[in-house]
C-alpha cells in the first residue's frame, strides 16, 4: 500500500513517527470501551479544534490551577461492524482534524484479526458529528516493509497542519524486540505543540511491567522532548509527570493553549480500577 496520501485537497501530508517496542506485541494503547467495534464521541461544553498554537515553555502562567471542565457523552458516531471493514477487529484511537471545507475527519487506527493496526478516517458533514459518517477510507497510511519499527502496526496520535499545504502525522510504530537506550519498551502516544522556538512533543513511555488483577499490564509515565524541526528528536526524553501510587500508566497527552495557559488532557491507568479513567 502506498505510504503518502492527500489529507485534503490540496495538501499533502507527511508521516512522522515514534519508535514502540513490546516484546509480546500488544500495544500499549489500550481501548477505553467494552465493544471495540465501536468509537464513542465525548464532547466538552465548549468543543475547540487547535491548530498549531504557539508557545513557551517558561512561560509561568502554563502552570497555574486550570478551570475544570465538564464533559458529556453523546452517543455512538461510527461502527466498524456497519462498514466495509467489518471482518476487522477494532476501531481505535480516533484523532479529529478540521477540514477548510468545515467537514470534520477523524482518522483512527483499525487493527486486522491479526491485531495488526492501519490508519484510516471517515468524516462527518460538521463538528456535531449528527449526521451519519462517510464510509471508511484509507488506508492512508499502512504498516512498513519488514525489518522497520512500524513493520507491525502503526498507531494515529495527531495531525497538525504545518502550512497552507502541508498537513504532518504524528504515529506511532510497532516492532519486535527493538529497544531504545532508555525507554526500553514503550514510546507511543506523541502529542506535538510548534513555537517559535520549534517543537515539543509529549509522549507516553515506560520499561517495566507488573501485575494488576492477576494480569500483566505496562507501567509508562509521561514524558517531553523538543526537536527543532520536527522532524528529528533525541533518543530520549524527560519524565515530566510521575506515576501515583494507585497509577501504573498515562494514555494519550493532547495540550490546548487557552490564554497563555497550556492544558493537558490526558487518561490514567488506575490500579484499583483496573481501567482508564479521564
Amino acid at each position: 500500500m502506498p505510504r503518502k496520501s492527500e489529507l485534503a485537497e490540496g495538501m499533502k501530508w507527511l508521516p512522522l513517527c515514534v519508535q514502540v517496542a513490546c516484546p509480546c506485541k500488544r500495544s500499549a494503547d489500550v481501548i477505553i470501551k467494552k465493544d471495540a467495534h465501536v468509537l464513542c464521541r465525548v464532547s466538552s461544553v465548549n468543543p475547540v479544534f487547535p491548530t498549531a498554537p504557539s508557545f513557551t515553555m517558561n512561560d509561568k502562567q502554563s502552570i497555574r490551577e486550570p478551570a475544570i471542565m465538564r464533559w458529556e457523552k453523546l452517543g455512538l458516531v461510527f461502527k466498524l461492524a456497519e462498514s466495509r471493514l467489518a471482518n476487522h477487529k477494532n476501531a481505535m484511537v480516533p484523532t479529529p482534524f478540521l477540514l477548510p471545507s468545515g467537514k470534520l475527519r477523524v482518522y483512527m487506527t483499525v487493527c486486522d484479526q491479526a491485531n495488526i493496526g492501519r490508519i484510516f478516517y471517515v468524516e462527518f458533514d460538521s463538528v456535531a458529528m449528527d449526521g451519519p459518517p462517510s464510509e471508511v477510507m484509507g488506508p492512508v497510511l499502512d504498516v512498513g516493509t519488514p525489518g522497520s519499527f512500524d513493520e507491525h502496526g502503526v498507531v494515529v496520535a495527531q495531525v497538525m497542519q504545518v502550512s497552507d499545504t502541508e498537513l504532518w502525522m504524528y504515529y506511532s510504530g510497532f516492532e519486535r524486540l527493538h529497544q531504545s537506550p532508555k525507554e526500553s519498551l514503550f514510546r507511543c502516544a506523541p502529542f506535538v505543540l510548534r513555537s517559535a522556538q520549534g517543537y515539543t512533543m509529549w509522549y507516553v513511555a515506560g520499561s517495566s511491567w507488573e501485575v494488576v488483577q492477576g494480569k500483566h499490564v505496562p507501567r509508562y509515565s509521561l514524558y517531553t522532548m523538543h526537536s527543532p524541526d520536527g522532524v528529528t528528536w533525541p533518543d530520549e526524553g524527560l519524565e515530566c509527570l510521575k506515576l501515583g501510587p494507585n497509577e501504573h500508566g498515562f494514555g494519550r497527552p493532547w495540550i490546548l493553549r487557552e490564554g497563555g495557559v497550556l492544558r493537558l488532557f490526558y487518561s490514567i491507568r488506575r490500579i484499583d480500577l483496573a481501567a482508564y479513567a479521564l
